[in-house]
């Protein structure tokens, strides 16, 4: 007798140990159904066993291994046949008992395309070959194989069917289980998903940028189409959180290149022909101003003429001369203590303004008190608590930087 010869023996129970099987789901109905068969009439198809160290290793026939220990215990004995094999071996001959099921698992199947794969060392012929599958075949299973293993289960048990989980295989992982919960709580049929999935993704025509990796990505719609027969519309992204990386990084991008070709233009004007003397009359004058100027470093020349007051009798806008003005004009020039000031930076083309709005809530509407014309592109706001006068005759006021 050669050691490929096969033994047909009878074992007991607690020399079989559980084997490198890829089937991952039992039925518990159907495994009640299997106990009280073979308390009636025994095991009558042995389980193909391999020798491992001092036990055995079961090939195929784990359903009637954890069915017979129930029915006879650990002592119990079954038939058997044991031959030796290699770890490759084994794998076809669980995998060619899984498909040959009348209900066999699609993540079964996933998981053994992936170990066959690996073995065939990536490549996808000749791992479709071995498992006697199409190629289409081998690349759906190995797209489920990306579910998570919440959704796995959820698949095998049958809570859901295998068109949530096609759709659920576009989902980026981390969000697959979330996505499941919502399913499961809310009934929602394989339509209802896709709907679902339809509002959370992303249109690619309005990308603003490269999408040369996404024909290849598994979350474009496209390449599900291919895969699956259910999927969302083509030219759509699932993975939102990548899309939105990518359009902030482009439109960075867009703007360092819009920068430097402003300073480009600026370097390449012609010198001003202003005089020198006249900048520094306007700064004497600029020094006389009374109140202290919201200029300084960094806030932009277009601020000088904002100034602040020690007193609301010395603010032109809060209270001006009647004899100077119209009665309707200084009414509408007046900023009163109460009412609302929002200050909002804001770029057009290459000009940036900065634009003091004030709430009339008497009125109910808001208007432009100020436009400012600023020399650098506004980057953030803040308002700054400022104690005008120290004494606390007026109180404290606000600056914005």
């Amino acid at each position: 007798m050669t050691p490929a010869e096969p033994i047909r023996a009878t074992l007991p129970l607690s020399l079989i140990t559980k084997g490198d099987n890829p089937r991952r789901y039992f039925d518990r109905k159907k495994h009640d159904e299997l106990v009280a068969s073979i308390r009636l009439r025994g095991i009558l198809q042995p389980i193909l066993l391999r020798p491992k160290g001092e036990v055995y290793a079961i090939v195929v026939g784990e359903r009637r291994y954890r069915a017979g220990l129930e029915a006879y215990g650990p002592d119990g004995e079954v038939p058997v046949i044991i031959r030796e094999m290699t770890d490759q071996e084994a794998l076809d001959a669980a995998i060619a008992e899984n498909d040959d099921r009348d209900d066999p698992s699609e993540t079964e199947q996933a998981d053994a395309a992936v170990r066959y794969l690996a073995a065939c060392q990536n490549d996808r012929a000749e791992a479709a070959r071995r498992l006697g599958w199409s190629q289409a075949k081998l690349d759906r299973r190995l797209a489920l194989a990306e579910l998570s293993d919440a959704v796995k289960l959820a698949l095998d048990e049958r809570r859901i069917k295998v068109g949530h989980a096609e759709l659920l295989a576009a989902v980026p992982g981390e969000k697959q289980d979330k996505a499941l919960e919502t399913i499961l709580a809310a009934g929602l049929n394989v339509g209802k998903t896709r709907e679902l999935l339809m509002r959370v993704t992303q249109n690619l025509a309005a990308a603003c940028f490269d999408k040369t990796e996404c024909t290849t990505c598994p979350f474009n719609s496209a390449s599900q189409r291919t895969l699956f027969e259910t999927h969302v519309d083509d030219g759509h992204c699932t993975n939102p959180g990548c899309f939105e990386l990518k359009t902030q990084t482009a439109e960075a991008i867009r703007f360092e290149e819009q920068e430097r070709a402003e300073k480009a233009a600026r370097a390449a004007a012609p010198p001003s022909t202003d005089d020198p003397q006249d900048d520094e009359r306007y700064d004497d004058e600029d020094d006389e101003t009374p109140g202290v100027a919201m200029s300084g470093a960094g806030m932009g020349n277009g601020l000088k003429g904002l100034t602040y007051h020690a007193s609301n009798d010395d603010d032109p806008y809060i209270t001006m001369d009647g004899d100077d003005q119209d009665n309707d004009e200084i009414e509408d020039m007046r900023v009163r203590p109460q009412d609302n000031l929002v200050v909002v930076g804001r770029t057009e083309d290459v000009y940036s303004h900065l634009e003091v709005h004030v709430y009339d809530e008497y009125d109910d509407h808001m208007y432009i008190h100020h436009d400012i014309m600023l020399s650098s592109y506004p980057l953030c706001l803040e308002w700054l608590d400022y104690d005008l006068d120290p004494e606390g005759k007026e109180g404290h006021g606000n600056m914005v930087a």
